[in-house]
């Protein structure tokens, strides 16, 4: 599908982001916006995810020329069959994404301090033990 390079250049400049950057806030690799960036041509999908990082609409990169585009440039109005119309998981912001990165980090982080801690206070239970057992009391547990 056609898209219009120079725009997506321009809305990347105003970020003032490089190429890698708009890449990793739109899911995408560095190829795939270097390829948009100077070929003019996408697919669906990546125009889809560059519009989400670039916060505009869709049709905003749709390339504008006075003959009609090879591909079209919009989606039917209507989604698919069997479509539950939730977004798919590349059109989430950025701040979606690190936002759930951090839980993600935040769940894995207290699974580790809860495993840390058992372990810890197992061998505090086991060297007590072993002391109370040296001494000779019969009461240790």
């Amino acid at each position: 599908m056609k898209i219009d390079p120079a725009r997506i250049r321009a809305l990347r400049a105003a970020r003032a982001w490089s190429q890698e950057q708009l890449a990793e806030v739109a899911g995408l690799s560095v190829r795939t916006v270097q390829r948009a960036e100077t070929g003019g041509t996408a697919s669906a999908e990546t125009r889809m995810a560059l519009a989400s990082a670039l916060e505009v609409a869709p049709a905003a990169l749709c390339e504008a020329s006075a003959s009609p585009p090879a591909a079209p440039c919009e989606f039917p109005a209507s989604p698919p069959s069997g479509d539950t119309g939730a977004p798919p998981p590349w059109a989430r912001t950025a701040l979606e994404r690190y936002g759930l990165l951090l839980v993600g980090l935040a769940i894995v982080f207290l699974l580790a301090f809860g495993v840390a801690y058992q372990v810890g206070r197992d061998l505090a239970h086991r060297e007590a033990r072993a002391e109370c057992e040296a001494e000779g009391r019969g009461d240790c547990r």
